[in-house]
């Protein structure tokens, strides 16, 4: 039994997440589904790529990752399947697995050629069937000839400046509770940091430092307020679970009190700086 994941960024409005789902079950019977998401904003190939790679080494080794995101808009107009650290991503050829796993860890790559566009519905067609077909076992090498050429992205890394004084990143993608992820990873900065103090950057905002977590942070709030419960509404910045810096609102309810992306004014591809200063800087 083969465990299949789906991310895309139909929405659960429509009827096509149901189809593919419906072909998946049709084709490979014996397989899990599991939706990463279906709510990627619309062509966010790094939003995408983010979900998917926090999320993929959760799952069994062998398992498949089907990613449905931008596929009309292929430059090549071609499907292809990577294998990676024993792990199957099925996607059109538009920079997204790349994004997803570096790709000198890509120990294979097959164009999709077994299956052909047949409705207009190129997921439906082409991608949900390569999909089932590794689910089932299926080998590698009958989906299609070998190649060693894919589409890659312009680096959407955040860039450190040359004189290492700071990293300029950007917003790549904003969850459900209105927070912003940015490209700025954690180890990218630890490594940089040579013990010199934070300040980070977003639009008008500073923030300074780094949250360790959500509870140290209520912890101290509460310590210097000398209250019951930590105040709201607070800005921070903390590493999530993915190990990306991300901007939040502490204790915010988006609809009623906003959030990070509202009340910063943030949205894909908004500027995030982050400054290493020397303590007599930051005072």
């Amino acid at each position: 039994m083969g465990v299949i994941t789906l991310t895309s960024d139909f929405g659960i409005k429509d009827h096509y997440v149901a189809r593919i789902k419906a072909s998946l079950l049709k084709l490979a019977p014996s397989s899990t589904v599991v939706d990463i998401s279906n709510q990627v904003d619309h062509f966010n190939l790094a939003g995408a790529a983010y979900l998917v790679r926090s999320t993929y080494n959760d799952f069994p080794e062998n398992s498949v990752h089907l990613i449905a995101i931008n596929n009309t808009l292929i430059p090549l107009h071609r499907f292809i399947v990577a294998k990676a650290q024993q792990h199957y991503f099925v996607a059109a050829d538009n920079g997204v697995i790349p994004e997803i796993i570096a790709v000198d860890s890509i120990t294979e790559i097959r164009l999709i050629e077994a299956f052909k566009p047949q409705s207009g519905f190129h997921e439906l067609d082409v991608l949900a069937r390569a999909a089932a077909h590794l689910a089932n076992d299926g080998p590698l090498s009958v989906l299609g000839a070998e190649t060693h050429e894919i589409v890659q992205l312009q680096s959407r890394k955040a860039r450190l400046s040359e004189d290492a004084s700071h990293m300029e990143g950007e917003v790549i993608y904003i969850d459900h509770f209105g927070n912003a992820v940015t490209n700025i990873k954690k180890a990218d900065v630890e490594a940089r940091k040579n013990d010199r103090a934070i300040l980070i950057k977003a639009r008008a905002h500073n923030i300074h430092g780094i949250e360790s977590s959500y509870p140290s942070f209520a912890a101290r709030l509460i310590k210097d307020t000398k209250q019951r419960n930590a105040p709201e509404g607070k800005l921070i910045a903390l590493f999530n679970s993915s190990d990306y810096l991300q901007l939040a609102i502490y204790g915010s309810v988006p609809e009623v009190t906003g959030s990070a992306q509202s009340l910063l004014g943030l949205e894909l591809g908004s500027r995030v700086d982050l400054l290493f200063i020397t303590d007599s800087i930051s005072r």
